[in-house]
């Protein structure tokens, strides 16, 4: 009743107080201090968001609110406000912000109330409950009360014994009575009136024993007629007292069900079984991995003992659940109180701010009654699942969870207010390939409303240096559904993948985050400046910096989880260098800085930069060089720390450096070019530089200098080579040959390691065409050049005398050695364009070829026509001389292409002496180089003929190759091995190979050649050819040490006194196409190989193709050798 005086005086104040149709909002004069309170357990750097928060408008007018059923207690409309903690300019933002995909929510519970109504008609109908209303109706209108029953009460019935225990009315009905010998058979109903829930509960039984000493026999059980919801919450909760069912009899009885015990006093208690049932309108029953049920509510089922109606409060078990509101958030119940008491609350329990301020309590607190949640755990969205969880175990979840406290289920719905401090690490959390935190949640509940859902925590944007992370703040919308995140700067910040420090991000910069079901799909938008030191090895703390940037500033640097991952917007975003840049302490002006892909490396992006560097100044004549350079950074994508799952980390590879072009024009009478490049941790050379400077003296001489010097790690070393040379003068030497230049240079802790007619790079070039490489075994070398010419000036080259000297000064070495340029003969250039048209008329017609013609001449690259040799004595361990020489030739754009090697040889040390033009297919002829420890391979002296019919296929080349080979010495490994080509159309192997370095060599000599072709004809779409064909030789005569062995045969001794024989002669044609639309494949070939004595084998093989015709022929005569191991004559 007090309850009932309360809120009909709420009310009247209320209604009184308030112009009709206004809603009911009530402030929360504490948000503020709250929110000051709150921020003291928030990381610091989300501290810089405290600016107040933003209210929206009363979600629900006074006149939408019902009075409390059965209380008359208004309800408050609820203000809905934004997560406190945050900024408010992410509610500005909030637009802009993702939407998950999908409709939130679940479907309306509408059978809820009905099933409930149903019980409801059920009970009121039963017949035992229209019984028990009546006979109390009957006793009361009789006026048959009694105070106690007594034998001698009972002379006219119905009696109604009535007591009145916290405002509700129990009342016991003896209705009628039947006389036994021993005791009286009474039938016996109670009821209890709830006046506050207009509710009557009905129980009873027909046949309880009465003595007529005065007593009962036994203890009085009644029954609850039929199931009773008792429903409250809007009809979005109910308990279900569930009726008396009574199952067998004594010890084996298993009764069931809500009663009532009596005595001759009245009522005793009650025995309460019932279920507990919420709507899924409020919530939904979830599974282990949290995610909801399509079917079943939220329900528990319990047991107690109840002496007071308005003073029940019991533990319950409820399942785990989700709200229907927000059915991505799960909460695992630990332990729950079902509170129906006027008179006390559960222990510690705590009731969200929420309800004080916005008036929600009772003016007793103790009048609440609901279901309270003390210890919960609340499972988050499955965005925020934990990295590397791939297969979770039994009972175990992807999905992070943290424990909370107090959660409130009652008449006006679920409430609770949830927070939690470093749920989990930068390194648990997972944003797709980005690492993050979340160091601070919290989710305000009122009414089933979601009135905030705001966290904050770090997040590991791969540009940054990963123990320096940027921070994030973001809170969520539940009515549409979205995300919004505000990126969080820190003043320390460093993008160490560009060696930047001094990183100051602007406040415009965002993180814009995609949500999907299942993940946070992130792109940072980022506006900013930085400074950069850079330097070639980060773990040296004594190197200076290479690189000094001051003010870097960049727009919309995006940085992505796919490709590109990192770019520069193309929609408004740009970098640009605003102050100073300095280059190994050098001035530098900028003419282009751009953040770009590497080329054919997905993963590696590069800042690079386009320079002028200033030698001198204007004053001097403003000697500068232009070069570019670029700080390379990849991104990897397995770190310490992340086992299987992959992170995002840009990281700093290497600085790169391209040669600073050189061009001093200080007159028409004096010129310089050159260029100077800087390398740094080469694999041969270290760190260091190198230069090259040509000076232009009056257009008549020329003066050039190059140099490296640099440092292994180990030792210092330098190359410094001049040559003065002119176009204008000449010294006649012999024929048209003039020397028309002289240099000379020195050398330390290097030597030459070889000449080619076309070097492969100009790392350790020297002006003569030679490559030097560090060697800390030679002290000092000293070189004499002389550049010669040819009176037509068809030639030009240098040859340089060099000698050599050790550590202690002794003569290691003497070199002669040289490298031409010719022009190429009108002769061959002639004869090349003769061939390329008459190949050119087999597929083309005359506007096609000349046409064709037309592009390769201006396509056309510059031709080659290169030789170089070196000419060496060696004295370090004994008498070694060496003469090598190599042409090449490549003409017409690839058309004629040439190659070849003669090596002259013979060591004293090692006894091995040796005459080779050119070497076999497979490689296995090797010539030293220089002094180092591995040999090189040579192969067959090799003209090739391409003509391209389409240069985007080679189907249809036409190519034509010849290549030759003679040997002579005591290193010759072993007979000649089958062309390749050729072996592959006989299917012929050699054994050579898998016997390794205890292969034989042999003295003697050996000689060879083949010439290949392809020729492709099309008359027509349907009218095309093609012919391959080859034909060949191979002969050795050769003689193996004493105690070698026949590999296959095992024969030993073998040959004519080790002295083998063998050879080989070959030949094939194959033609294949299309022919007024037949498709016709046709081959023959022949093939005669031999080698002997001791054993001697011949083998032969040809065969004959047409389709379906295929006849083979395959002989094989004698007893194979194979090639020849053992004889300890490998040098």
């Amino acid at each position: 009743m007090k309850r009932l005086l309360y809120g009909l005086f709420v009310s009247t104040v209320l209604l009184l107080a308030i112009p009709k149709n206004q809603a009911l909002a009530y402030g929360r004069p504490d948000s503020l201090d709250l929110q000051k309170q709150l921020l003291e357990n928030i990381p610091a750097f989300a501290k810089r968001l405290s600016n107040g928060f933003s209210r929206s408008d009363v979600i629900k007018s006074a006149k939408d609110q019902a009075l409390l059923q059965g209380s008359g207690v208004a309800v408050l409309p609820l203000e809905r406000y934004s997560f406190p903690d945050l900024d408010a300019r992410l509610a500005a933002e909030f637009e802009k912000s993702a939407a998950l995909p999908g409709a939130f929510g679940s479907t309306p519970d509408t059978e809820f109330a009905a099933e409930l109504m149903v019980k409801l008609n059920a009970y009121n109908a039963s017949d035992q409950v229209k019984k028990a209303r009546k006979v109390l109706d009957k006793a009361i209108s009789l006026g048959n009360f009694i105070k106690k029953l007594t034998g001698d009460d009972m002379v006219s019935f119905p009696l109604v014994l009535s007591d009145t225990i916290s405002n509700n009315i129990y009342s016991v009905i003896f209705n009628k009575m039947e006389l036994y010998p021993t005791y009286t058979e009474l039938e016996v109903m109670v009821r209890i009136w709830v006046p506050s829930q207009n509710r009557e509960i009905f129980f009873g039984s027909p046949n309880i024993k009465f003595t007529k000493t005065g007593g009962f026999v036994g203890e009085v059980k009644l029954g609850l007629y039929a199931d009773l919801p008792i429903v409250f919450g809007q009809d979005k909760a109910a308990l279900i007292l569930n009726r008396w069912q009574q199952n067998g009899t004594g010890e084996n009885s298993t009764d069931s069900g809500t009663y009532v015990v009596v005595d001759c006093d009245g009522f005793v208690e009650m025995g309460m079984e019932a279920d507990f049932i919420l709507s899924r309108d409020w919530v939904i029953p979830a599974d282990a991995n949290g995610d909801p049920l399509s079917q079943g509510r939220v329900t528990a089922h319990l047991q107690t003992i109840v002496n007071d109606w308005n003073d029940m409060l019991m533990d319950i078990s409820l399942p785990d659940f989700v709200l229907s509101k927000m059915p991505d958030v799960a909460f695992n119940l630990q332990n729950a109180v079902l509170d129906f008491s006027d008179f006390r609350n559960s222990h510690n329990m705590v009731f969200p701010q929420t309800y004080a301020v916005q008036e929600l309590l009772p003016g007793n607190p103790n009048l609440w009654r609901g279901v309270y949640i003390k210890n919960l755990d609340v499972m988050l969205p499955r965005q925020f699942s934990k990295r590397n969880c791939l297969s979770p175990g039994p009972g175990e979840s992807c999905r992070f969870a943290f424990g909370t406290e107090d959660l409130l289920i009652d008449e006006l719905g679920v409430s609770g207010y949830f927070y939690a401090e470093n749920v989990f690490s930068l390194d648990d959390g997972k944003m797709e390939s980005w690492k993050f935190s979340l160091d601070h949640i919290e989710i305000d509940i009122v009414v089933n409303e979601i009135m905030a859902f705001g966290f904050a925590g770090e997040v590991g944007i791969p540009v940054a240096t990963q123990n320096k992370p940027f921070g994030y703040a973001a809170f969520r919308n539940i009515e549409n559904d979205t995300y919004s995140f505000s990126l969080i700067t820190r003043s320390d910040m460093e993008f160490s993948f560009l060696q930047a420090v001094d990183v100051a991000i602007d406040s415009s910069s965002k993180l814009n985050v995609v949500v999907t079901p299942d993940a946070f799909i992130p792109t940072a938008e980022l506006t900013g400046s930085m400074s950069i030191n850079a330097k070639f090895d980060l773990s040296d703390d004594d190197e200076d910096s290479m690189i000094e940037v001051v003010g870097v500033e960049f727009t919309k640097l995006l940085v992505r989880t796919e490709a590109p991952k990192l770019s520069i917007d193309a929609n408004g975003g740009s970098i640009a260098l605003t102050s100073g840049l300095k280059l190994a302490n050098l001035p530098v002006s900028i003419s282009d800085i751009m953040l770009v892909a590497v080329p054919g490396q997905p993963d590696n992006m590069a800042l690079d930069f386009s320079v002028n560097v200033n030698f001198m100044g204007e004053e001097d004549g403003g000697f500068a060089a232009t070069t570019n350079f670029a700080i390379i950074c990849r991104i990897e994508e397995d770190i310490a720390g992340t086992d299987s799952e992959p992170v995002d980390v840009w990281v700093f590879d290497h600085l790169q450096f391209n040669a600073a072009e050189i061009h001093m024009q200080f007159s028409d009478k004096l010129t310089i070019d050159g260029y100077v490049e800087i390398f740094h941790n080469d694999l041969v050379y270290g760190k260091g530089f190198q230069g090259n400077l040509t000076v232009d003296v009056i257009n008549k001489f020329t003066i050039e200098a190059s140099t490296i010097f640099g440092n292994t790690g180990q030792f210092s070393y330098w190359n410094f080579d001049a040559l003065l040379e002119s176009d204008e003068w000449g010294i006649p030497l012999f024929g048209p040959i003039e020397a028309n230049g002289f240099g000379g240079g020195a050398y330390h802790n290097m030597r030459m390691a070889g000449i080619s007619p076309v070097p492969p790079s100009n790392q350790g070039v020297s002006l003569t065409g030679a490559q030097y490489v560090p060697d800390q075994g030679v002290k000092l070398g000293l070189k004499a050049m002389m550049a010669l010419t040819s009176t037509g000036g068809s030639m030009d080259g240098v040859v340089t005398f060099e000698i050599i000297f050790g550590q202690n000064m002794n003569l290691l070495e003497i070199l002669f050695y040289g490298r031409m340029d010719f022009v190429v003969p009108e002769a061959i250039a002639d004869g090349v364009d003769r061939i390329k048209n008459k190949l050119g008329q087999l597929n083309l017609t005359r506007e096609e070829t000349e046409a064709q013609t037309e592009q390769e001449i201006g396509e056309t690259g510059e031709d080659i026509l290169a030789g170089a040799f070196v000419m060496r004595m060696n004295f370090e361990s004994g008498l070694e001389f060496q003469a090598t020489f190599e042409a090449q030739i490549d003409v017409a754009d690839h058309f004629l292409v040439g190659n070849g090697v003669v090596d002259i040889f013979f060591s004293v040390p090692e006894d091995r002496w040796h005459l080779y033009i050119g070497g076999y297919s497979n490689g296995a002829v090797t010539i030293p180089v220089m002094d180092q420890e591995d040999e090189v391979s040579i192969y067959p002296v090799q003209v090739t003929i391409t003509y391209e019919n389409d240069p985007n296929t080679s189907s249809d080349d036409i190519v034509v190759q010849a290549s030759a080979y003679f040997m002579m010495g005591n290193d010759i490994p072993g007979p000649p091995p089958l062309d390749p080509a050729a072996a592959a159309v006989f299917g012929i192997q050699d054994n050579r190979d898998d016997l390794g370095d205890s292969a034989a060599l042999g003295t003697g000599f050996a000689f060879g050649a083949n010439v290949h072709f392809h020729i492709f004809y099309q008359k027509a779409a349907k009218r095309y050819l093609t012919l391959e064909g080859g034909a060949g030789f191979d002969f050795a005569l050769l003689k193996y040490n004493e105690g070698s062995v026949c590999s296959l045969s095992g024969t030993s001794p073998h040959g004519l006194k080790y002295w083998r024989a063998s050879g080989s002669i070959w030949a094939y044609l194959a033609a294949y196409g299309k022919w007024w639309g037949v498709n016709f494949n046709t081959a023959l070939g022949v093939m005669l190989a031999g080698d002997g004595p001791r054993p001697s084998s011949f083998h032969i093989d040809a065969f004959l193709d047409f389709g379906i015709f295929d006849l083979h022929l395959q002989k094989d005569i004698g007893t194979e050798c194979g090639a020849v191991a053992g004889g300890n004559n490998n040098f």
